[in-house]
């Protein structure tokens, strides 16, 4: 097959690309796999899709809690488009997703956004920060993703990706020409190239740990490259990535909110000052007032052409909610996140310009036990506390409307078990809690804790997001109407920064978190649930789960990847249980009515991608 022709039908349904289209309309039978091409054309290799996205279409977009009757609202300004796909290409091109409100108006270039946030940044490293960061707004990812389909793209820093060996072990990607860094010593505005790009793919795998002095266990991401050996620059704009094995989620890896790229100086820069740090982003550094606010301004070299529209991107803290309610009514910043129902009745009453954004997100909350604690290493211990959890009664409290139920996998992965499927099963199903209680208490007995005796675990929790603790707490009060002699303890820490130490080392019994999704699904059962992954803070060890999920990481068929990914989640609820999903997040989120663009930026998998589409959006005139 020679370079640049078009592939069978049977090479699309290959796990790279998710959506079986075959361009000549003809349908066959799979007897060829995805490296069997040996070289791809451009063309091919925007078709190649991370299968564990490549589901997530514009219908994912309506909240499917206990009530799925969630409707975007529009602001005066705005209409509601009738559907489409996401982002596109690095263009931002591409039509909205339905229910998204769209502000009409010609954009005004210029101006600031501004946000609310709890407090400014503590974590300043984009290989080991647990949470979001300033390099969401200075740097850039090596690919990207449609928000809404999941599929993988090239970046703004990536033009093209390709596998080059029949194999699947030598992967090639070319460097756009010419992109600048920020114009701060000592990058000052030299071009960002393929040396940088191949230092941090070998940085995000912990390869330089030692050399830095930093703990390999630090870097958290090192999953989203799973099998990857080494990384080099042929050339000023090529990297040729070598792979110990293959790995049919190594594309969707790069497109993790978590991993930007950063000019190869910084490790020498060190990650203490903010100020100092700079990247190829749309903003730059101009403002970091610790526990006041950090400010943003254009990068006027910044090379996707007319972006950022917004001369100066500004995040408030605003530690109290109902400050950020009150500022939000008062015009005083543009958005506000997270939004509870008594919120969003108070904010469409006093602001009904302002534009309404709901749809499942990408996070997911949970319960973690540390398997280093006995009682918690007795997998009857963890059902029956399964069993006994109301999650309906969780999610309503916090949230109402809007959520997902969830259980292995996230419902807005294509092989993930779908939020009906997960609401019927034994113990999320709130139509039978009654019976799933009495057989929880039955198991805990089994297991020689008669009503939870001898059980006494801490549950640490981050006071910053809000959701964790009130998770926390329920949990601590469900699990005393249950087991009577469980003792519960919770335990909360200001921020992140002081939360990630504790988790990342293991010294915890129990944790009540958020985990924002991985692009993949079988990237984000590995890095969690395997007993390699980066993210396995609970130390838990099951052989036949990295057997399981191993096999389906090489494998290349779409159908036989996707039955084993089902059999996965089968037998983590039957058997293995590493930890308990409590539900799926909606978003939602209220934008000032002259605020456009958002809608070509709209979808599960914005996540912390939120800095970089900042650039695409805009203001209209009011």
């Amino acid at each position: 097959m020679a370079p640049g022709a078009p592939w069978p039908h049977e090479l699309h349904r290959a796990v790279w690309r998710a959506r079986s289209v075959s361009p000549r309309g003809t349908e066959g039978t799979m007897h060829e796999n995805y490296w069997t091409r040996r070289r791809l054309s451009r063309r091919d290799t925007l078709r190649l899709a991370g299968i564990g996205t490549a589901g997530l279409t514009g219908a994912a977009l309506i909240g499917c809690g206990e009530d799925e009757d969630a409707p975007a609202t529009n602001g005066a300004g705005a209409t509601t488009a009738p559907g489409g796909g996401g982002k596109g290409g690095p263009d931002g091109a591409g039509p909205a997703g339905e229910g998204i409100p769209v502000v009409e108006g010609d954009p005004i270039p210029g101006g600031s956004f501004t946000s609310p946030a709890t407090s400014t940044y503590l974590q300043h490293d984009p290989h080991t920060a647990l949470g979001p960061n300033i390099w969401h707004l200075i740097g850039e990812k090596a690919l990207e993703q449609d928000q809404r389909t999941g599929e993988v793209v090239p970046s703004l820093l990536i033009e093209s990706f390709e596998v080059a060996d029949d194999q699947g072990l030598e992967l090639i990607f070319k460097v756009r020409p010419g992109i600048e860094t920020h114009d701060i010593p000592p990058f000052s505005g030299r071009v960002f190239d393929a040396e940088d790009v191949a230092f941090n793919m070998m940085r995000i795998i912990g390869a330089t740990a030692e050399e830095e002095g930093i703990p390999v266990a630090s870097f958290q991401r090192a999953s989203m490259l799973e099998g990857m050996e080494d990384a080099e620059a042929v050339d000023e704009t090529t990297v040729r990535m070598t792979m110990s094995r293959p790995n049919s989620s190594i594309f969707a890896g790069l497109t993790e909110n978590r991993v930007p790229m950063m000019p190869r100086e910084m490790v020498e820069v060190g990650f203490d000052d903010p100020m100092a740090m700079g990247g190829t982003g749309p903003f730059k550094m101009v403002e970091f007032e610790p526990g006041v606010r950090m400010a943003y301004g254009r990068f006027e070299n910044y090379h996707q052409e007319g972006n950022p529209q917004f001369d100066r991107y500004v995040q408030q803290v605003l530690p109290d909610r109902a400050a950020q309610v009150s500022a939000f009514i008062a015009g005083e910043i543009d958005s506000i996140g997270a939004l509870q129902a008594h919120e969003l009745t108070t904010l469409q009453a006093a602001r009904p310009d302002a534009n309404y954004f709901t749809w499942v997100d990408a996070n997911w909350m949970h319960f973690r036990p540390n398997m280093t604690y006995e009682p918690f290493a007795d997998f009857r211990v963890r059902k029956a506390m399964q069993l006994a959890i109301d999650y309906a009664g969780m999610a309503n409290g916090y949230w109402g409307e809007g959520w997902a139920y969830h259980a292995a996998l996230h419902p807005n992965y294509p092989e993930g078990w779908q939020s009906d499927r997960v609401r019927a099963l034994p113990g999320y199903n709130p139509d039978t809690k009654e019976q799933d209680r009495a057989e929880a208490v039955k198991m805990m007995d089994a297991a020689g804790f008669a009503n939870g005796s001898g059980i006494d675990f801490e549950t640490l929790f981050v006071e910053a997001i809000a959701d964790t603790e009130e998770n926390a707490i329920r949990l601590q009060s469900q699990m005393g109407e249950v087991f009577s002699g469980m003792v519960v303890n919770v335990r909360g820490y200001p921020d992140l920064a002081s939360y990630s130490k504790p988790q990342s080392e293991g010294n915890f019994r129990g944790v009540s978190y958020i985990i924002t999704a991985t692009p993949d699904a079988v990237l984000e059962a590995i890095s969690q649930f395997h007993s390699q992954g980066s993210r396995n803070y609970g130390s838990f060890n099951e052989p036949g789960l990295d057997d399981i999920l191993d096999r389906a990481q090489a494998e290349l068929d779409i159908d036989a990847r996707t039955e084993l990914l089902d059999e996965f989640q089968q037998r983590f609820m039957d058997e293995w249980l590493p930890l308990i999903v409590f539900y799926a997040r909606p978003y939602r989120s209220m934008l000032q009515g002259r605020i456009g663009g958002f809608d070509q930026t709209a979808g599960t998998w914005l996540g912390y991608s939120t800095g970089n589409e900042i650039g695409q959006w805009y203001q209209v005139v009011e």
